[in-house]
């Protein structure tokens, strides 16, 4: 009999602390979480599927059907859906995770519904470790996927040095891949492949010459270029070359270019499956009150959001705040400049043109997390529907990042990256601020 109490009592207190295992690890040690009743958001029809049960086992998605036909199994951990919303978990596809000093406030982004991200320069070293501790269980963070060091011409790599203030230049250097002409390509590709990054990115580059070697080199290594535009090259020639992605611009100009050239280069763009990412928030500072500027120079809060940074960053952003306050170049944009520049993106959008969010976390007032709400938003401004705004985040982003097999869409054998929400984010995107719950690789990461 005393046997028998005692199993009872150590069952029970195994069925205590399940849950609370479940939350605190990146997977879900062999669980099964059952979300019943739940309305979900369809990526690839763009309709509301209601009364939906999920069931997820370990990582994966194993059944999703009518709430009243799916059985849910009797050791079930079970999560009430009645009048909430699902959708798959998002990307933000221009981090710099180093450098807003996330590395112990990665879970952050589950906060925000963001369960991957795409790395875009950083100390290769750093991203690696950070990797495989997530990967280990050590730290709760997104899934990441990154470049290593971006490539840099010399000129840049001095302008970038004395514009981040960085009091290091060797520290700095280890975030920055240097290519002074084109006979170092293909040395400075190989070690980028033998980092193991899943793309490379460029920044700059010295003429080019050493541009098209550069993207020559990331084919034969089988690996996506993406990066800053070269505005200073034939876009044609660009297109061809290979490279996937354009960050912090609308690229090409419309204005700039004939309706048959456009119409050819957009062809290419749509063939090659080249994706424009705006990052509208990393611009967000030039549209600031200069009296909103001075809040956080004085030490007070532009939001309520600061409470939840790292010290680092805001000590950080102060001092670039000020640096750039004093040197004019903050505060000198109407709201509309922004609005026009999220129109433009989206005119591009409305070609054809693969329009993806990203936010470049670690720049000025770029709040980890937040921020891509406010870029989804953005693109609700100029002219997307809540609905493409959410398919960018999801779908589509797992599609450019070939992971569309996994990601992306709630589908049975899917990794279940999921979001909860009390409002419909795809009638109105603000209702992305109603996150009940965040749930990565199948173990519930946040919970509000």
């Amino acid at each position: 009999m005393n046997n028998f109490f005692f199993n009872i009592i150590i069952r029970f207190i195994g069925l205590a602390i399940c849950p609370i295992l479940f939350f605190c690890c990146n997977t879900n040690g062999g669980q099964t979480l059952a979300i019943e009743d739940i309305t979900v958001l369809n990526m690839v029809d763009d309709i509301e599927l209601p009364n939906r049960t999920i069931i997820i086992k370990e990582n994966r998605i194993v059944e999703i059907g009518s709430a009243k036909e799916i059985k849910i199994p009797r050791n079930a951990i079970k999560v009430d859906g009645r009048g909430k919303y699902i959708i798959p978990g998002m990307w933000d596809m221009h981090v710099h995770i180093q450098w807003a000093f996330m590395e112990n406030h990665l879970d952050l982004f589950f906060k925000y519904g963001i369960t991957s991200v795409r790395e875009m320069g950083s100390d290769p070293e750093f991203t690696k470790n950070l990797i495989a501790k997530i990967g280990a269980g050590k730290v709760k963070g997104p899934r990441i996927k990154f470049c290593g060091p971006p490539i840099e011409s010399p000129e840049w790599m001095d302008y970038a040095l004395n514009e981040s203030g960085n009091p290091s230049k060797e520290d700095y250097s280890k975030s920055r891949l240097l290519i002074s002409n084109k006979e170092e390509v293909d040395q400075k590709i190989d070690y980028l492949v033998r980092l193991g990054v899943d793309f490379i990115k460029m920044r700059n580059f010295p003429d080019s010459a050493t541009y098209f070697a550069i993207a020559k080199a990331a084919k034969r290594a089988k690996l996506p270029l993406v990066g800053h535009a070269p505005y200073n090259l034939d876009q044609k020639e660009v297109a061809l070359a290979g490279q996937r992605s354009f960050e912090h611009g609308w690229y090409p100009n419309l204005e700039d270019i004939s309706p048959i050239e456009l119409n050819s280069l957009l062809s290419i763009y749509k063939a090659n499956g080249i994706a424009v990412v705006p990052t509208l928030s990393t611009w967000y500072p030039q549209s600031l009150p200069l009296r909103e500027i001075e809040k956080v120079l004085q030490g007070d809060s532009l939001n309520h959001k600061l409470a939840e940074l790292p010290q680092e960053l805001i000590e950080k952003w102060k001092q670039k705040a000020k640096a750039k306050r004093d040197k004019n170049e903050l505060g000198n944009w109407s709201p509309s400049v922004l609005e026009n520049q999220a129109k433009e993106v989206v005119n591009l959008f409305n070609k054809g043109v693969m329009v993806l969010p990203g936010t470049d976390v670690g720049g000025l007032f770029v709040f980890p997390g937040y921020s891509l709400h406010q870029e989804l938003e953005f693109f609700v401004k100029g002219g997307m529907t809540p609905m493409q705004a959410l398919k960018s985040a999801t779908i589509e982003s797992a599609k450019f990042m070939e992971m569309d097999d996994s990601l992306g869409t709630i589908e049975k054998g899917k990794l279940a990256d999921l979001i909860i929400l009390d409002k419909n984010p795809s009638i109105d995107i603000t209702n992305l601020h109603s996150i009940k719950m965040t749930i990565k690789n199948g173990a519930m990461v946040f919970e509000k």
